[in-house]
């Protein structure tokens, strides 16, 4: 181990991606050389955690890293990669959506370095057990994203543009879609005086059924039993909120459909 050679990473972002990857590689024993991102508080505060330069160039980022990690909104790839210069080290993203073409046309060693988690800066979370989604536009350069992911977590899966994008729109239904679900619950029942605390241990019951079972065999519910009285009931409290009843009877179509035609 003592003459292992050191990874060198420089990260592009200073959003919640970003964050999390460079605090997680700071403390796995890899140099994080530098930070860019276009917000000056957010490179500083940043860089200064892990030890790494912030710049507020792109022309100008460090030419000798092994790694450069682009943890930019989805939709600002592109534009940051056509603004690097040319760079020996692999150039991956870390986006769900984006096609790996977006780097591979410009640069000879590129790839993808996808962590299928949500991340907020709020929140630690344990990079050990967070599904790393790597490619790379040759077999060494995905060999290299590889290794580097197994720094951080224990889970590597070789994954392709075209299967990332079910797995990102996938993601989506179950955290994203998901969490606005809360948000739509905490609404109502704050309402009436409840707290959403009350709802947790129904919400991690839920969560840790479908380790051991299929979402299919898990679901219960009046929409599952088709309990028309129950399910009218609700529609009739639902009459003050049209946009959250037109919800609850989209979704409650689709859970009949699915399990009584």
């Amino acid at each position: 181990m003592g003459g292992e050679k050191k990874y060198h990473v420089s990260i592009i972002g200073s959003g919640n991606v970003a964050f999390h990857l460079a605090k997680s590689m700071y403390n796995a024993d890899v140099m994080v050389d530098e930070i860019w991102s276009p917000n000056r508080k957010n490179r500083e505060t940043l860089a200064k955690a892990v030890m790494a330069k912030a710049t507020e160039s792109l022309a100008g980022i460090i030419p000798t890293s092994n790694f450069y990690l682009i943890a930019v909104p989805d939709d600002k790839v592109k534009e940051v990669v056509g603004n690097l210069p040319r760079l020996k080290g692999i150039v991956a993203h870390t986006s769900g959506i984006t096609p790996m073409e977006v780097i591979s046309s410009r640069f000879k060693n590129s790839g993808v370095f996808y962590p299928l988690q949500t991340f907020s800066k709020q929140r630690d979370v344990n990079m050990t057990t967070i599904p790393f989604c790597i490619e790379g536009n040759t077999d060494a350069a995905a060999e290299k994203l590889t290794n580097l992911a197994g720094k951080l977590s224990q889970k590597i899966y070789a994954v392709n543009s075209n299967e990332r994008k079910e797995l990102h729109l996938a993601a989506v239904f179950v955290s994203n879609f998901v969490n606005h679900l809360y948000h739509t619950a905490n609404t109502l029942i704050e309402e009436n005086g409840l707290s959403f605390e009350l709802l947790l241990p129904l919400i991690e019951e839920v969560a840790a059924k479908v380790k051991t079972l299929s979402p299919a065999a898990a679901q219960t519910g009046p929409a599952h039993r088709n309990d028309e009285n129950t399910l009218n009931m609700h529609r009739e409290m639902l009459n003050p909120h049209p946009d959250i009843k037109a919800l609850y009877n989209l979704i409650t179509h689709q859970i009949i459909k699915q399990y009584h035609e």
